[in-house]
């Protein structure tokens, strides 16, 4: 049997790291260029001068939302 071609990306490496910065600081100097969310909460790409930060928010019913972002650019 033939090899068949692979259909997988090529891994690149990423960062993925924590940043104390919060979600509302990062969106007053730049913009969100991607998001998914439901009702528990969502996952924002926002894009500033500085670099591009991924926020993972969690809005769980009778809690506070939090945030957490991490620099990936």
């Amino acid at each position: 049997m033939a090899d068949q071609p692979t259909t997988e990306a090529p891994k690149v490496p990423t960062k993925n790291d924590p940043v104390s910065t919060p979600m509302s600081d990062l969106l007053k100097d730049g913009h969100v260029e991607a998001a998914m969310m439901d009702a528990a909460g969502g996952i924002y790409i926002i894009e500033t001068p500085q670099g591009r930060y991924r926020c993972e928010v969690e809005n769980l019913s009778g809690k506070p939302a939090t945030s957490q972002c991490y620099s990936i650019s």
